[in-house]
């Protein structure tokens, strides 16, 4: 860029009631410096990211199965019972699920976006409603993109390795062979993290990738 408005880009942060973190900055979640790419800034909507709290990441398949809708509602219910915070990526399937079954259980959750977090920018459209339930009951909406951001095709990934730095633990429910979900769960090791997968059928093609990882 040429130019730069400080103050343009502050009216537009503030016109979304977005806030925003810099590395340097002593509110920035360390957990995201462990990565080789971390990300130059964060947006985050709702409430501050709680770096005392233990971050359980639930994510997998966007064509869920009644089985993994099942098994990530009973084990966000049981997992209620710990000082937690659920976090995914507010995608079809899993990770929505994920976050409507902490709304109902009354823990806190984050959604980490491959967009930015303003209206406009929230993906999928069709999880609008649940972002505004997310930050109405507390939870937060985190993204590395400003309002306004185009989502390319590699803006997926690089969210998923933002879910695994915030994570203490990883669950994945159901995942292909080849997925988002499986690379999100390479990261999560490669970082150090505990990861779970959920046995599945063997003759279901989103238990294929969890299996393969157990």
């Amino acid at each position: 860029r040429s130019t730069f408005s400080v103050d343009a880009a502050q009216a537009l942060l503030d016109r979304h009631d977005i806030h925003a973190y810099c590395p340097h900055d002593d509110a920035f979640p360390s957990a995201f410096l462990q990565l080789t790419d971390p990300p130059v800034a964060l947006f985050y909507k709702g409430t501050r990211l709680q770096t005392d709290t233990k971050h359980i990441a639930v994510i997998g398949s966007r064509a869920m199965s009644q089985y993994g809708k099942r098994a990530t509602q009973e084990l966000i219910e049981t997992l209620a019972a710990s000082d937690i915070c659920i976090v995914s990526g507010l995608a079809l399937g899993v990770d929505g699920a994920a976050h409507e079954a902490a709304l109902r259980c009354g823990v806190p959750t984050v959604a980490i976006l491959p967009g930015s977090v303003d209206p406009p920018g929230i993906t999928p459209k069709r999880h609008s409603s649940l972002a505004e339930r997310i930050l109405r009951q507390g939870g937060t909406l985190v993204s590395e993109h400003p309002p306004g951001a185009i989502i390319f095709a590699g803006s997926f990934p690089k969210r998923n390795r933002l879910i695994a730095a915030l994570c203490d633990s990883l669950i994945i429910i159901e995942a292909a062979k080849k997925s988002g979900t499986l690379i999100t769960a390479e990261q999560a090791l490669d970082l150090g993290k505990q990861v779970f997968a959920l046995p599945h059928n063997i003759f279901n093609i989103t238990g294929m990738g969890v299996n393969a990882l157990l």
